[in-house]
């Protein structure tokens, strides 16, 4: 073969598959307060090794909303997992910085499947849960108070 002339390569039918043969998507939802440095750790992955294989993705959404991940599985070990960050969202905070102070006598905490929750501290009172976010719930606890009468003040 010349220097000129081109492989005549073709793509053989065993090497095209769909990606849900060869790879699964992961969707996790990580504690509150999780940072993603943290996930970038092999030792995180230890209870969920098994499951997962090498060009798996994984999608992450941070409790408070305002982070979004993609990963993308390089190496899986019995008790390990190693992730690169394919790419990371920063999303746009809707409360300032001083409203996302809890009021006093209250705190706002994320149950998992239940959601963000507003608990009054006093008599550990659930008073809402199902917020989506932790914002949500801050949010929900201010109106209430105002309605109540009572000006919330930062804890």
């Amino acid at each position: 073969m010349s220097e000129s002339a081109k492989p005549n390569r073709k793509l053989l039918e065993h090497q095209a598959k769909t990606a849900e043969y060869v790879r699964t998507d992961w969707i996790v939802m990580p504690e509150a307060g999780t940072k993603l440095a943290e996930m970038e750790d092999p030792a995180y992955w230890a209870n969920v090794a098994k499951k997962m294989r090498p060009f798996d993705r994984i999608e992450v959404r941070f409790a408070d909303g305002r982070l979004w991940a993609e990963l993308l599985v390089t190496v899986v070990e019995p008790f390990s997992v190693m992730v690169h960050t394919l790419r990371k969202v920063e999303l746009a905070a809707r409360l300032s910085e001083a409203d996302f102070a809890v009021p006093a006598g209250y705190d706002v905490m994320n149950r998992g499947r239940s959601g963000w929750a507003v608990v009054r501290l006093s008599d550990k009172m659930v008073l809402r849960e199902g917020e989506k976010t932790r914002e949500a719930a801050i949010l929900w606890l201010r109106s209430h108070l105002m309605h109540l009468g009572k000006m919330p003040t930062a804890a």
